[in-house]
C-alpha cells in the first residue's frame, strides 16, 4: 500500500490525476484494509512498508480492529518477492493470504483446511469478484467479475502455507514489481513448475472483492509475462 499523496509518487506515477482523485484512491485503500481487518477469519494483518508517513496515515484513519495490524518495514514493498520472503521467514506453518489492499476477503474462508493444503502442497491464487460499493457498482466491471463470467486469466490473492525456504528458483523468476501486468500469471507458472505446488483457483468458494471505483492506476505499469512463463488457473469450486 503506497502513500499516494507523497510528492514523488504524485508527480511521477499519478501526475495526470487531481489531488482529490488521489485522496479518493487512498480512501479506497483504507476501506479495503479495514474490511480485511474486520474479517472474522483474519487474526493478523502484516503490512509491509517503506514510507514512514504511511504508518501514521493508517493509524489516523483506521476505525476498528487496530490491534490486528502489524507494521513491518522492508527495503522495497513494491517487489513481489518481498511478500513471499516475509511469509517464509516469519509465518512458517500458518495459513497466509497475500492480497492487494484494495482486494478484501469475503465469504468461504472458514472452509480452508490447513492440513489439506499442506498435504497437497496447495496454493490458491484467487480471481476477484465485484459487488455494489458506496461509490460504484463493481459488479459492472468485467475485469472484477471473471470468476463467474469469462475467465481472463486475472488473479489477485494468494493463499498458501509456507513450509521450509522460499524456493530459490521461484524467487529468481518473480523478482519483479508486484503491480505490473501479468505478474500473477508468472507466479502461477513459477510456483507450479519450479516450486512444484498444486496451484488452483477456488474463487467460486473463496471470494475476494475488488474495490476500485476511482479507476486511478499507476501510469508506469507494464506487462511482464510472456508465452514462456504464463500460467493460468481456471475458476473452480474445489479446495483440494
Amino acid at each position: 500500500m503506497p502513500l499516494l499523496t507523497q510528492q514523488s509518487l504524485n508527480t511521477s506515477r499519478y501526475h495526470s490525476y487531481t489531488i482529490e482523485k488521489i485522496q479518493e484512491r487512498m480512501s479506497e485503500f483504507m476501506t479495503g484494509l479495514q474490511r480485511t481487518l474486520n474479517h472474522k477469519c483474519v487474526y493478523r494483518v502484516h503490512l509491509l512498508y517503506n514510507q514512514s508517513a504511511l504508518v501514521d496515515y493508517i493509524k489516523a484513519n483506521l476505525e476498528t480492529s487496530v490491534e490486528k495490524i502489524v507494521f513491518n518495514h522492508v527495503p522495497d514493498p513494491r517487489l513481489h518477492t518481498a511478500y513471499f520472503d516475509f511469509a517464509f521467514d516469519n509465518l512458517q506453518n500458518k495459513i497466509v493470504m497475500y492480497t492487494p489492499v484494495d482486494v478484501y476477503p469475503g465469504e468461504g474462508f472458514e472452509s480452508i483446511n490447513k492440513d489439506v493444503m499442506v498435504k497437497n502442497k496447495l496454493m490458491y491464487v484467487l480471481t476477484r469478484h465485484g459487488k455494489k460499493e458506496k461509490h460504484c457498482d463493481m459488479q459492472k466491471d468485467a475485469s472484477s467479475n471473471s470468476c463467474n463470467g469469462r475467465y481472463m486469466g486475472s488473479h489477485d490473492s494468494y493463499i498458501f502455507v509456507p513450509i521450509g525456504k522460499f524456493p530459490a528458483d521461484v524467487k529468481k523468476e518473480l523478482t519483479v514489481t508486484s503491480i505490473d501486468y501479468g505478474v500473477e500469471n508468472m507466479s502461477i507458472w513459477a510456483f507450479r513448475n519450479l516450486g512444484h505446488y498444486k496451484v488452483t483457483n477456488p474463487c467460486k468458494v473463496l471470494k475476494v472483492y475488488h474495490l476500485h471505483c476511482t479507476g486511478l492506476r499507476d501510469a508506469r505499469r507494464k506487462r511482464l509475462n510472456t508465452g514462456r512463463n504464463t500460467g493460468k488457473a481456471r475458476p473452480t469450486d474445489q479446495l483440494n
